[in-house]
């Protein structure tokens, strides 16, 4: 029987591993990585530091990828092996990306897993992950024009940054009691929370949001704009418990989709927890309809290595 090797990946072999671990991902937004990773590499991360592979008589044959990212987490991208290599291997090569993380400034590590990979679940299970969320994925079309009613009370302060105390008091105010992935509550500092958020998308300052109502500041909401410029990202929002039950999401929303209106995106995208049934009605009444869904896995790095 052939001997399978488990070894991190050479840089001669990155560009056939990545084909591999990354076939599953569309052209689009497998191209789209060079913009999540670039930020992650100028702070002298080594992007490719997890990319393992497994090989059978010198021929790659796996691939699994802990891809660090910005705010101290990291995605996992599940092992993709040729079919004879299913089973043992995948785990191996599983377990010796996690293990990576040591190696890593990483305190997080996340897996979106979708219906049709659902065999990885007993691998994450033995992997120590824990079911975060199941998340709906939600798209909304823009109109060219906005027609609904916008509340006067309501003001997008930007750039957030620019208040950066008030920014971090308001997000921290937003998790209390939330209903929108309460597993993630207390695990990161809130630096990294922001560092992390800055990551999704094209960064830009003057669409992060201070929420104020009536003058005073209520919440928040960050969104992202995409290179083609033909769409945006919800990235977070959310509003202190001591304002909720004011209409405040669907104002929010409005105002939002009224910025989109005018400055001709097709599209706002959002992910919510699928439990947070308030927020998705919310979405729904606003024009949002459902474009995917996916479970969210995560686990925790501590001094402990898997397996």
């Amino acid at each position: 029987m052939n001997r399978t090797s488990i070894r991190p990946c050479p840089p001669e072999l990155h560009r056939q591993a990545l084909e591999l671990v990354l076939q599953e991902v569309t052209p689009q937004l497998r191209s789209g990585l060079v913009d999540v990773l670039r930020p992650t590499a100028e702070k002298g991360i080594d992007v490719f530091a997890g990319l393992v592979i497994a090989e059978a008589d010198g021929q790659l044959v796996g691939a699994s990828w802990l891809q660090p990212q910005v705010g101290r987490t990291a995605t996992l991208w599940l092992p993709i092996t040729r079919p004879a290599q299913q089973g043992e291997t995948e785990r191996q090569l599983a377990i010796a990306a996690v293990n990576s993380s040591q190696e890593l400034p990483v305190d997080l590590v996340q897996v979106l897993l979708d219906e049709e990979n659902a065999r990885y679940v007993p691998l994450l299970d033995e992997l120590q992950f824990e079911k975060l969320a199941q998340l709906e994925y939600l798209m909304h079309a823009v109109p060219r024009r906005y027609l609904g009613d916008l509340d006067p009370d309501v003001v997008l302060d930007s750039p957030a940054m620019d208040q950066r105390e008030l920014l971090e008091q308001l997000v921290k105010s937003t998790y209390e009691q939330t209903l929108d992935c309460p597993g993630l509550e207390g695990r990161r500092h809130i630096g990294d929370v922001l560092s992390g958020y800055q990551s999704v998308g094209e960064y830009d300052p003057q669409m992060w949001y201070i929420v104020r109502w009536k003058s005073e500041p209520v919440g928040v909401l960050l969104t992202a704009p995409y290179p083609d410029g033909e769409q945006w990202e919800i990235v977070y929002v959310g509003v202190a418990p001591r304002f909720r039950g004011q209409q405040l999401g669907r104002k929010i929303l409005a105002h939002l989709g009224s910025l989109a209106a005018k400055r001709r995106v097709d599209y706002i995208v959002v992910a919510v927890d699928s439990a947070n049934t308030p927020a998705l009605r919310i979405y729904e009444q606003a024009g949002y309809a459902r474009w995917a869904e996916r479970t969210a896995y995560i686990r925790s790095i501590e001094e402990d290595h898997a397996g």
